[in-house]
C-alpha cells in the first residue's frame, strides 16, 4: 500500500492544501479542520485505495485509514507543507461555520489525541509492572528498576497538564515552550504543597482577589483553556508591539497576564467544572449500574461509526484523574470491541466467499489484538447492516455484566485481549475476572446473534470493491 499515493489522492479530494487549517490523527483516522467541508467530495475519497470510511463529527472532516495511519499522515504534511509542530490556523472566513458544540468537541478532541501514544505507553507500562508484582518477581521494595519504571510510567498522568499544553499549543498555532512553561506551573512543587497543606477551596488573596486553589495533577481541561487564552493574547501582541522589542517583550507580557488570569480564574474554574463533570457522571453510573452501561454500550457501536466516541475518552481521563480509576469509557471500547471481533468470526464461519472470509479474519484479528474497530466495522459488520444489530446485542450483555459487577479499568488503555492486565487492581483479582467475564459474553451473544440474525453474502464483485478493507 503506497501511503504516498493515498496522501495525496486524499489530500486532493478534501479540496487540497489550501482548504485545510490543520490536521492531526488518531489511532486510525486523519482528522482534518477544513474551511468548507462543502469542497470535499466523499464520494472520491472513499474509492481512493487505502481509504476504509469518512465520517464529519467533532467539528472535522475524519478520513478512517487504518493502522498505518501515522505513516500516511507524514506524508499528508510533507504533501501539504504541514508541519507537524505549528498548526495552520483558519481564517477568519471559515469562523463561524460550525455550531459552537462542534467547535469546541473538535477542539478539545485535537488537543488531546496527540496524547494517546504517551497514554499507551505509560498505560502498557504499569500493566508490566503490575503482572510482575503480582507473580511476586519484584517490587519498587525490592527492585530500584521496579521502582525507577514505575515513577517513569506515572508520570505520563501526573504530568498531563504538560504534555496537554504542549498539544493544545500545537493546535492552536502558539508557542509550545511557552505553554509547556504554564502546565509546568500548575504542577510547581510550591502550588501542589500549598493545595495540599491548606483548605483546597481557598488559599489566600492575589492582588486583593480570593485565590481559589486546587491540584491540577492529570487534569485536562484547564490547559487547553489556558493555551488558548494565551494563544490570542500572544497573537494581539506580536501584532501590536514593534519588532524590535517584540521578541522581549511578548514573552513578558504574556506571562505577567497570564499568570494571575490562569491562577484567579481559568484554571479553578476549568478545574471545578471538569470535577463536576466526574461526579456527576460516577452519580449516574451509581444510580443506574448495569442498566446504565448496557444502555450505552448498545449504541456505543453507533458512536464509534461517528466519531463521537472520543468524548467518552475525555471523561474516563477525567474519573482516573479523579478517582484512580474509569468505571465508564474503556469498558465501551472493551465489550464492543469483542462483539465486532465475534461478528467477524460469525460472518468468516457462513460466507461462502473466500475473499471475504479473508477480511472477516483478518479483521477479526486486529480488533481483538489491537483493539481498533474501524477495520471491522467498515470491513464487515456495517457495510452487511445486519451484523451491526448483532453487536449492539453483544455490547449490551457485555456492558450489563460489567456494570452489574462494577467493572473499573485502572489503567487508561485501548481495550483488547491483549490489555487484560488494565483491569487489575483494587481487592485480588475479582475485576480481573469480571473483565474476562464481560469480554466472554460479549464474543458468545455477539456470534451466536450474527448467526441468528443472518446476512446477505456479498458477491465476488462486491468483495472486489471492498478489498482495501483487508489489512
Amino acid at each position: 500500500m503506497d501511503n504516498k499515493a493515498i496522501a495525496t489522492d486524499v489530500l486532493a479530494a478534501v479540496g487540497g492544501k489550501e482548504n485545510v487549517t490543520y490536521v492531526t490523527h488518531c489511532v486510525t483516522r486523519l482528522r482534518f479542520n477544513l474551511k468548507d467541508s462543502g469542497l470535499a467530495d466523499r464520494d472520491v475519497i472513499e474509492k481512493i485505495p487505502g481509504v476504509i470510511g469518512v465520517q464529519e463529527a467533532g467539528g472535522q472532516y475524519q478520513v478512517i485509514i487504518g493502522t498505518n495511519v501515522g505513516q500516511v499522515y507524514d506524508e499528508v504534511c510533507r504533501v501539504g507543507g504541514f508541519a507537524h509542530e505549528t498548526a495552520v490556523m483558519p481564517d477568519k472566513d471559515s469562523v463561524g461555520k460550525k455550531s459552537i458544540l462542534s467547535s469546541m468537541l473538535g477542539t478539545i478532541i485535537g488537543c488531546i489525541m496527540p496524547l494517546i501514544p504517551i497514554l499507551i505507553g505509560t498505560g502498557l507500562g504499569k500493566c508490566i509492572l503490575m503482572i510482575i508484582q503480582l507473580a511476586g518477581i519484584a517490587s519498587s521494595d525490592t527492585s530500584m528498576a521496579f521502582y525507577v519504571f514505575s515513577f517513569v510510567f506515572d508520570a505520563g498522568f501526573t504530568f498531563l497538564p504538560v504534555f496537554t499544553a504542549i498539544a493544545a499549543a500545537k493546535h492552536f498555532g502558539s508557542n509550545q515552550l511557552m505553554a509547556a512553561l504554564m502546565g509546568c506551573a500548575l504542577l510547581h512543587p510550591n502550588w501542589t504543597s500549598l493545595v495540599s497543606a491548606a483548605d483546597p477551596k481557598f488559599i489566600g488573596d492575589m492582588f486583593g482577589i480570593p485565590l481559589y486553589g486546587m491540584s491540577y495533577a492529570s487534569s485536562l481541561i484547564p490547559a487547553i483553556l489556558i493555551v488558548w487564552v494565551m494563544s490570542k493574547l500572544e497573537g494581539f501582541l506580536n501584532a501590536k508591539l514593534p519588532e524590535l522589542v517584540r521578541g522581549m517583550l511578548t514573552p513578558l507580557i504574556t506571562l505577567l497576564i497570564m499568570t494571575p488570569l490562569s491562577f484567579l480564574l481559568l484554571a479553578p474554574a476549568m478545574g471545578y467544572l471538569a470535577v463536576a463533570l466526574g461526579d456527576a457522571l460516577l452519580t449516574i453510573y451509581n444510580a443506574g449500574g448495569g442498566v446504565v452501561i448496557a444502555l450505552i454500550c448498545f449504541v456505543y457501536p453507533w458512536m464509534v461509526v461517528t466519531g463521537t466516541h472520543s468524548t467518552l475518552a475525555i471523561a474516563g481521563m477525567q474519573l482516573m484523574a479523579q478517582t484512580g480509576y474509569d468505571p465508564f469509557s474503556r469498558t465501551l471500547p472493551l465489550v464492543a470491541n469483542m462483539s465486532q471481533g465475534a461478528a467477524a468470526l460469525a460472518c468468516a464461519l457462513r460466507t461462502k466467499n473466500k475473499k471475504f472470509r479473508s477480511t472477516c479474519l483478518s479483521t477479526a484479528f486486529t480488533v481483538f489484538f489491537a483493539g481498533v474497530s474501524e477495520p471491522v466495522i467498515y470491513g464487515v459488520t456495517l457495510r452487511l447492516k445486519r451484523p451491526m444489530w448483532a453487536v449492539m446485542i453483544g455490547s449490551a450483555a457485555g456492558g450489563l455484566v460489567a456494570g452489574i459487577f462494577a467493572l473499573k479499568a485502572y489503567t487508561w488503555m485501548t481495550p483488547s485481549v491483549i490489555n487484560v492486565a488494565m483491569w487489575i487492581g483494587g481487592d485480588g483479582l475479582n475485576n480481573l475476572f469480571v473483565a474476562i467475564a464481560a469480554m466472554v459474553v460479549s464474543a458468545i451473544v455477539s456470534f451466536i446473534a450474527t448467526l441468528l440474525i443472518g446476512f446477505e453474502d456479498p458477491t465476488s464483485d462486491e468483495v472486489e470493491e471492498g478489498a482495501d478493507y483487508q489489512l
